[in-house]
């Protein structure tokens, strides 16, 4: 077995069990301790926090502390699952386990990332990357079939399983990680270079970036606004969530084989422009509908969207690093990912505070102004047709 299957393997193992992130909405306001826009501002600020978080492992993993960013990382999860132990939390345990629970799982997405960067070398990158997404989305169908069926009768147990396959998973990657910076015959490729490369394509392509990334940003801000959405409408219910998690991966699973034969007889052009309208034509379903039929029919439309764009997305965005070198530019667009996970719940508290018709006309905008935006950047169609069709060129 070598080492990306099993770093594979674990990120499977921990987000099938990953129940408190994936709940998280609901878990704050089913018992009517915080209001929807307050459970939002929460998931907000701990994704901002963990904008501090991911920095200061990236930096104790750059000088090989690697025992102290695992221990960072565990004292994180434990506080943030035992928060939830109990459904009756008082508001400021809710808060705080929040806080401490989003910065430690995002900060941990950043560790698998970089990884799975370690542990492969040029093209093999870009078929880890979709690896990973297929892996996460099967994960999180189990992880919402099991929440769906058993968390309500069995919370605590499944915290605690949720809590032992984290560390474990964390500890598996830190692992990987020191044993790769050891391995290596060059330096490796740190966090903070790949942050430098990050803000020096910005500086160049940085309308291009800027648009794609908006597009992420909204379809990754609807899996949080959605369950809030309907916790303001009376259904604070983790049934709710689970369904909606449960059709977004389920979909994913069944749908990204039969659309990527589809999409190889497509330009790249088209794949963008679609992807983009069908992700803006199913957003918007959520806040016109009260009916959880019709939102799970918006959800899959978006979904197909999102199957669509993100390979694309990804070929086009290590498009603007082509002069770095690829691990440098693999571990740049992870850290851009990172940025767009940071920036999802702050947009899905802006709109919960938004009149519902007012979140719908913002949900479908966003996605298309953002692509529209980067089809002003792109000058030449010829280059942009080398960059999807090139075999040099690898997503993160």
């Amino acid at each position: 077995m070598n080492s990306r299957t099993l770093l594979l393997g674990l990120v499977f193992l921990s987000s099938s069990f990953n129940f408190a992130l994936t709940l998280q909405p609901m878990l704050l306001t089913e018992s009517g301790t915080l209001m929807p826009i307050q459970a939002g501002l929460t998931l907000a600020m701990g994704s901002l926090l963990s904008g501090v978080m991911q920095p200061l492992i990236g930096n104790l993993l750059d000088q090989g502390r690697v025992k102290r960013s695992f221990f960072l990382v565990a004292i994180s999860y434990i506080l943030g699952i035992f928060g939830y132990w109990n459904p009756g939390a008082p508001a400021w345990q809710l808060v705080a386990s929040c806080l401490v629970l989003v910065m430690a799982g995002l900060t941990l997405r950043t560790i698998v990332s970089m990884a799975l960067i370690a542990s492969c070398q040029g093209a093999e990158r870009a078929e880890a990357s979709s690896m990973r997404y297929l892996v996460s989305n099967a994960a999180l169908a189990v992880s919402s079939s099991i929440s769906l069926v058993a968390f309500k009768d069995w919370r605590r147990e499944l915290l605690l399983v949720d809590l032992v396959t984290s560390l474990v998973l964390a500890a598996g990657m830190l692992r990987h990680l020191k044993r790769s910076q050891g391995e290596c015959s060059k330096p490796r490729a740190s966090i903070s270079e790949s942050k430098n490369v990050l803000i020096g394509a910005m500086k160049i392509h940085g309308k291009r970036i800027v648009g794609l990334s908006m597009v992420t940003i909204c379809f990754s801000a609807n899996l949080t606004y959605l369950p809030l959405l309907f916790a303001k409408r009376g259904l604070a219910n983790t049934d709710v969530s689970a369904s909606i998690l449960m059709a977004n991966a389920l979909i994913v699973l069944l749908a990204a084989k039969p659309l990527r034969r589809l999409t190889r007889r497509w330009g790249p052009q088209r794949i963008g422009k679609i992807g983009t309208i069908l992700i803006a034509s199913g957003m918007c379903f959520g806040p016109m509908t009260t009916s959880l039929t019709w939102v799970l029919a918006g959800i899959v439309i978006w979904t197909l969207g999102e199957v669509i764009f993100i390979p694309w997305e990804q070929l086009q965005l290590f498009n603007c690093f082509d002069h770095a070198p690829s691990g440098l530019a693999s571990g740049a667009v992870s850290f851009l990912f990172s940025i767009c996970q940071i920036l999802a719940p702050v947009l899905s508290t802006v709109l919960l505070a938004l009149p519902e018709s007012f979140a719908a006309v913002t949900l479908t905008a966003l996605p298309i102004v953002g692509y529209w935006i980067y089809r002003t950047t792109v000058k030449n169609v010829a280059f942009e047709d080398q960059a999807y069709n090139s075999d040099d060129k690898v997503a993160a």
